[in-house]
């Protein structure tokens, strides 16, 4: 596996943790989802 594809996977695993913190905070949830878009 190469090192660019681990780090990818890497960086997914943690967008997506964070996404689910996101999640339970209703909070933050939409200035979230304005970042989350800009991708």
């Amino acid at each position: 596996m190469s090192a660019l594809l681990r780090y990818r996977l890497r960086f997914e695993t943690l967008r997506t943790q964070l996404r689910s913190l996101v999640d339970s905070s209703t909070k933050t949830r939409c200035d979230a989802d304005q970042i989350w878009d800009l991708d």
